[in-house]
């Protein structure tokens, strides 16, 4: 399936090899390097680093509301960042409105697409599973953006799924 390359699908940073975790490694992910941008130009962001929390950081967790859960350090700190992430994707969701799709990072709560781990206050246990806050956030955006998760990537019909839908897309938009 030939695909244009001008058409432009974001990236969670860690997936392209940029060392932007937390830990200061990546995620490097062929499947996006090697295939995806066979097809795509990829467009990388990061929204924990966007927001200034550095690298390395401090492992961070979604904590209480499932619907508004709030970005805390995972060391029990009770500092809520979670306007500090929301302003920094705010003023970059803008620059994504030429994007065709964003294939995001699992289990983060910045990126996370589902299965994200929302836990209770001052708690080990976590009560539900949603979405990081970057994600909720291009969801309600672009509604109709293609978005899906690295890892779903790997099977096969799923990505054949996702390049058309990107495809289909481009051409809605033009």
């Amino acid at each position: 399936m030939a695909v244009s390359s001008t058409i432009q699908v974001g990236l969670s940073a860690c997936l392209s090899g940029m060392a932007v975790r937390y830990d200061g490694a990546d995620k490097r992910s062929d499947v996006c390097l090697n295939i995806i941008a066979a097809h795509f130009d990829l467009v990388t962001f990061c929204p924990e680093v966007a927001a200034g929390f550095g690298i390395p950081r401090a492992p961070m967790h979604l904590v209480g509301n499932i619907k508004l859960p709030a970005l805390r350090y995972r060391d029990g700190g009770h500092e809520d960042l979670s306007n500090q992430l929301n302003n920094a994707i705010e003023e970059k969701l803008a620059d994504f409105s030429n994007l065709d799709g964003f294939i995001l990072v699992q289990n983060s709560p910045s990126c996370g697409l589902v299965d994200v781990k929302v836990y209770q206050e001052q708690q080990e246990v976590y009560l539900h599973q949603g979405q990081g806050l970057f994600a909720a956030a291009l969801r309600e955006r672009f509604p109709r953006m293609p978005l899906v998760e690295e890892r779903q990537l790997h099977e096969l019909k799923v990505r054949e799924q996702f390049i058309a839908q990107v495809q289909a897309h481009h051409d809605f938009r033009k």
